[in-house]
């Protein structure tokens, strides 16, 4: 059984690399050391490729995802919400790719507004299905996280001659730390999932916790630990080349305006945030689950983007598929590593999205409904 939405996976690998070296180590590249102009301009080149892919891809990508809710049980007007969405996030990024100066930026606060709410809907529509409830809820937090941000620019934007620039500048520092912590938040929640997904089946009784310790998701916390504090020795006069690699790379997601927040926890979750995209990568239980949500987290680094809001949708509308489509889920749940084959063999049967409050009821089957007849053997002394 083909997976249809497998492209899932691959696109948010190349949103993780993109995000890495076209967001963090491309920028932070020029000047920091003598006679690296070759490689300075290769890691430019290919932050600028990796980018500019990742941002057709997603648009090609949300076009399929959109045609393939057609034959799920997802109701007709939520398709075309998303589809208005879709239409217009991408209108916004292909406007900005061809234009020579940068677009408006209300537009694309616009379509991250639009975005984020349905990323919220989409967490409220999949809660009904075991397999799809933890990932929606990093969803829903990072779409909250996505209007909380618009509504502070935008605010900030449109009521600059009726509030004071004090009280503006308050507004929006208040809606920042109100979308960082609803990102910390999403950023534990998708650890968790790593973990649970992480952590070895057991061969008999209860289902194991969720756990936050696996292989991924302790290198991811470490790294970023070490990566905020190398960040933090960057700015001193005796530092060395990655720190001050990593102090300008900090400096790409410190924009204002500042959350009401300590530096050293803000480097740690922007550092936090490509490194749980790329743990959501290891987890193989439901590829198209675990890439999705490596998306969703993507673009809660890039929601001022317009390609963050395109992001948004799509990783939206692939836990919707996950949810809602049972051809979907049986697909992906084939896709899994051999402790599927292990859950069978016991007699255990995947998830199924009739869990869901809007799908449709499971009829009994007639081999369900219909007894087995009974059969008396008879001995050979008693046949004579």
């Amino acid at each position: 059984m083909t997976d249809p939405t497998g492209f899932l996976r691959w696109l948010a690998v190349l949103g993780v690399a993109a995000l890495v070296l076209g967001r963090f180590v491309g920028p932070a590249m020029p000047g920091l050391g003598v006679g690296m102009t070759h490689l300075v301009r290769g890691f430019e080149l290919a932050g600028g490729v990796l980018s500019q892919l990742f941002a057709v891809g997603v648009i090609v990508g949300a076009c399929f995802a959109l045609m393939e809710t057609g034959n799920t049980t997802i109701a007709l007007w939520i398709r075309m919400l998303a589809m208005g969405a879709a239409v217009f996030a991408g209108l916004v990024v292909l406007g900005g790719a061809l234009a020579k100066e940068r677009g408006p930026e209300t537009a694309a606060l616009i379509a991250g507004l639009a975005a984020g709410a349905f990323a919220i809907l989409t967490a409220v529509a999949s809660w009904g299905s075991r397999v799809t409830r933890l990932a929606g809820l990093s969803l829903g937090l990072v779409g909250a996280a996505a209007i909380a941000h618009a509504l502070g620019s935008l605010a900030f934007m449109s009521f600059e001659k009726l509030l004071s620039p004090a009280a503006l500048t308050t507004f929006a520092r208040v809606m920042a730390t109100i979308a960082a912590v609803l990102v910390g938040l999403a950023l534990v929640l998708a650890i968790v999932y790593v973990g649970r997904a992480a952590k070895p089946e057991p061969e008999g009784g209860p289902a194991a916790r969720p756990s936050l310790w696996s292989p991924a998701t302790l290198f991811a916390l470490v790294l970023a630990v070490v990566a905020a504090r190398q960040a933090m020795a960057g700015s001193t006069a005796d530092a060395g080349i990655a720190s001050v690699l990593l102090k300008r790379a900090s400096d790409r997601f410190l924009v204002p305006p500042a959350p009401y927040m300590r530096l050293p926890i803000r480097m740690f979750l922007g550092f936090l945030t490509p490194l749980t995209a790329a743990s959501l990568l290891t987890a193989r239980r439901v590829p198209a689950l675990s890439a999705a949500l490596a998306l969703a987290i993507v673009a809660a680094d890039v929601t001022s983007a317009p390609i963050g809001a395109m992001t948004l949708l799509l990783a939206s509308l692939g836990v919707l598929l996950v949810a809602r489509s049972g051809h979907v889920l049986w697909s992906t749940l084939l896709a899994r590593p051999p402790s599927t084959s292990r859950e069978i063999d016991r007699g255990a049967s995947p998830p199924s999205p009739a869990s869901s409050p809007l799908a449709p009821e499971a009829t009994p089957s007639s081999a369900s409904s219909d007894p087995e007849p009974e059969t008396t053997s008879t001995s050979p002394v008693e046949r004579s």
